[in-house]
């Protein structure tokens, strides 16, 4: 069936009467289809209630399709990131070992004088 309640239908006289036809066309098809107005009605009923379950799945696929935009928006700004955090962690890593090597080091060359001033006397 062609919805008329369209706005391009509402300001057109010539495709009202087109869509009017065509819905009575598929009707009267329906209608000779089904051999009677309670089967007709049962189609119908049918029908319509498959056309509602076909729009809720349709909405949860599209709120699913929109997490997983979302998901995936996060994913490629990790994927370009990643690589600077990345150097990031190990130029830290490198800077605390480098204070802990220049630490150990004092701490040795502070034992060797003790060492030595101990040997000396």
């Amino acid at each position: 069936m062609i919805d008329t309640s369209d706005e391009k239908f509402q300001n057109s006289p010539g495709l009202q009467r087109l869509a009017a036809v065509e819905n009575l066309k598929i009707a009267a098809q329906a209608y000779n289809e089904a051999g009677s107005l309670k089967e007709l009605e049962q189609k119908i009923a049918t029908t319509a209630t498959t056309r509602k379950e076909a729009k809720q799945t349709v909405r949860k696929l599209e709120n699913r399709i929109k997490g997983l935009a979302e998901i995936i928006k996060y994913a490629e700004q990790y994927k370009a990131n990643n690589a600077y955090h990345t150097a990031y962690k190990k130029s830290k890593t490198l800077m605390l070992i480098s204070v802990s090597m220049r630490a150990r080091s004092s701490f040795m060359a502070a034992q060797d004088v003790c060492w030595s001033r101990r040997k000396s006397p």
